[in-house]
C-alpha cells in the first residue's frame, strides 16, 4: 500500500526531491517502527 503512495510521488511531476525524501521517510517509519 504505502509502495503505491512512494511511486505515485515520484511519478508526479510537480514532486520535488523534499516531497519524496519526506514519503521515504515516512515509508521508512512506519515499515521499522
Amino acid at each position: 500500500m504505502k509502495t503505491v503512495t512512494l511511486i505515485e510521488v515520484a511519478l508526479d511531476s510537480e514532486a520535488t526531491p523534499a516531497d519524496l525524501a519526506g514519503a521515504i521517510s515516512d515509508h521508512l517509519h512506519e515499515t521499522y517502527n
